[in-house]
């Protein structure tokens, strides 16, 4: 069951964050790139992180005043 738990969490969470960037920089780059061309470019680990920081965030931080 621990080897289940952390493969799943090891490929899961990196892959959803990946998707979740590659879904932000479409769209700004519909027009230029289709979503498999998207999905392929760099940073979109990185981008869907930083998004899921700020709405986190956004949720979390006007509960705590």
């Amino acid at each position: 069951m621990e080897d289940f738990l952390s493969d799943f969490v090891a490929e899961f969470i990196p892959s959803m964050i990946k998707n979740l960037g590659a879904f932000v920089r479409y769209l700004y780059l519909y027009k230029r790139f289709s979503f498999k061309e998207v999905l392929k470019q760099d940073w979109n680990h990185r981008i869907g992180l930083l998004f899921l920081i700020v709405v986190i965030s956004i949720i979390i931080l006007p509960n705590l005043g």
